[in-house]
């Protein structure tokens, strides 16, 4: 019960200060200017990598942060670190994006309850079993929850048409390697069995995440194979975690400056998994023996982000071993982009574009499933 009031509690609000609604309004002022002069408030040149020019919105909001001269997460507190990210996420936030129905619910595991929030599409309030998303945040495995990913939620939820299930999976470093893991797994064999009690086809739930949540959805499919579970009808991976046994260029290109750091990256793993001496599938799901019969897959990485090397790796592996896999490389973007999308036009782009691919997938394997049960 105290690990339950525990959890409630961080997903409270925080109360906004006048200086944070003079914030938001500059925000959305300055989101708004055309692209060359919100380059030119910048500071610097348009910022251009392999052929890839920086989105100038997220050009000037990367300007803008590196101008309150934030600590390090590694200097702060995890409290500090949790609720300036939910700070963050409420001075971004726009009017809440309409769905048919939203509700909290509790799913039982064996240290007790783990709460998740329950996303149905506005044409689906009502009407017959529709898709579902089994969808994990991510943070690092230490940051984030419900409310900092509650637009993006919405947003899938509506764009794709499909209930969306965010799962508030216990964090690192008061619940290390593998609580996260255990909680991901359970949730999705629950969703699952109560496939019908949700008002979704069975036939038709898929599993994904961001960031850290995106390493949890694809090591969830490795263990449901492993254990004869049911898969996932597709994955939905955004920026994923996939590797750290190896060296990726992309960790040098953009170790610092685009809002991921090579340093928050290094944090993050000691908080996670501070014991892990072997290379382990269940951390990295890219170094598994195996990824053939692995389901169907989309993989989402930003051409400036210090993951998107690892992500791409992933995802040609999946290719490799037969899994039908699409690569959606969003050049302007950086890691994270899913949570700027109430204040950048081109990160609502960047999540239509994802949103869109996957759900032309999820159509079309839904399409060759019925029609090999026909």
């Amino acid at each position: 019960m105290k690990n339950e009031m525990k959890r409630e509690n961080r997903n409270e609000s925080v109360r906004l200060s006048l200086r944070d609604g003079v914030e938001r309004l500059a925000v959305r002022l300055l989101m708004n200017l055309p692209g060359p002069v919100q380059i030119l408030l910048s500071g610097r040149k348009a910022v251009v990598h392999e052929n890839n020019t920086l989105s100038p919105q997220l050009q000037l909001m990367l300007a803008m942060r590196a101008r309150r001269k934030r600590k390090p997460l590694s200097e702060i507190s995890l409290e500090q670190a949790r609720r300036g990210l939910l700070r963050d996420s409420q001075v971004h936030a726009a009017r809440p994006i309409a769905v048919g129905a939203v509700s909290d619910l509790q799913i039982p595991a064996a240290h007790g309850l783990i709460t998740a929030r329950h996303y149905s599409p506005a044409a689906a309030a009502g009407s017959g079993p529709v898709p579902l998303l089994v969808f994990f945040h991510g943070g690092g495995f230490a940051l984030c929850d419900l409310e900092t990913h509650d637009a993006p939620c919405r947003y899938l939820c509506q764009r794709m048409g499909m209930q969306i299930l965010s799962v508030d999976y216990r964090l690192a470093p008061e619940f290390p390697f593998p609580a996260a893991l255990e909680d991901a797994f359970t949730s999705w064999v629950w969703a699952e069995k109560n496939a019908m009690k949700l008002g979704v086809d069975p036939e038709r739930i898929s599993i994904g995440g961001d960031s850290a949540g995106a390493n949890l959805a694809a090591v969830v499919c490795q263990l449901a194979a492993a254990e004869a579970q049911k898969l996932p009808l597709a994955q939905l991976l955004f920026y994923p975690v996939t590797d750290r046994t190896r060296h990726y260029a992309s960790m040098d290109h953009f170790a610092e400056g685009f809002f991921l750091t090579r340093a928050d990256i290094e944090y993050f793993k000691e908080l996670y998994a501070p014991e892990a001496k072997v290379p382990d599938f269940r951390l990295f799901p890219l170094i598994a023996k195996s990824l053939s019969g692995q389901p169907p897959a989309v993989v989402v990485t930003a051409g400036f982000d210090p993951l998107r090397d690892e992500g791409e790796a992933f995802a040609e592996a999946l290719g490799r071993a037969g899994v039908r896999t699409d690569l959606l490389r969003l050049p302007s973007m950086i890691h994270g982009f899913m949570n700027f999308m109430e204040i950048s036009s081109e990160c609502r782009d960047a999540m239509a574009k994802s949103a869109d691919h996957f759900t032309a997938l999820c159509t079309a394997l839904g399409a060759s499933n019925r029609s090999s049960n026909a």
